[in-house]
């Protein structure tokens, strides 16, 4: 069975949004990283990790993905290609790596991820491993983002709205 491992959500102010968690659910800060595309912080229930998302470049606040934790990758892999989901990428240099995980897209390009670990696993990699799993984070996150702020310009029915 799989389980819930972690959400990934953007926000405008990273302090402020990782405070509110922090002090409404009790979230703990497990891991923080400042590269060249954006930041993240990431609190953990000590079960599922919140990871919140912060671009340099504009992007559009909200839920970007989620995570689940499975026993066995390549019998997940084939149960989401045989409903319909797409494989989008991989992150992680090797399945042991703690920020392994398989990202794909259901078949209306919500992007999700499995992993073996679980969320809370997080704590105790690497910190080469955070960095190189939030990098590749932050930069889907980034395409995905700037696909929707664009989509945020339009009218429902997908005409412009007089925004660049």
């Amino acid at each position: 069975m799989a389980k819930l491992r972690h959400i990934a959500v953007v926000v405008n102010d990273l302090e402020k949004a990782a405070a509110f968690y922090q002090k409404v659910f009790d979230l703990k800060r497990v891991g923080e990283e400042h590269l060249e595309m954006g930041s993240g912080v990431y609190l953990s229930d000590g079960v599922i990790n919140l990871a919140l998302l912060k671009y340099k470049s504009a992007t559009a606040s909200g839920a970007h993905h989620f995570g689940f934790q499975v026993d066995d990758l390549e019998a997940a892999r084939k149960r989401i290609e045989a409903a319909g989901g797409k494989f989008f990428f991989t992150l992680g240099d090797t399945k042991e790596a703690a920020n392994f995980e398989m990202k794909f897209k259901d078949p209306e390009g919500v992007i999700f991820d499995i992993s073996e670990r679980a969320g809370s696993e997080l704590r105790s990699s690497s910190r080469r491993d955070v960095a190189r799993g939030a990098r590749a984070l932050l930069s889907s996150a980034t395409a995905t983002g700037q696909r929707a702020h664009r989509r945020d310009r339009r009218s429902p029915c997908g005409q412009n709205v007089g925004m660049p």
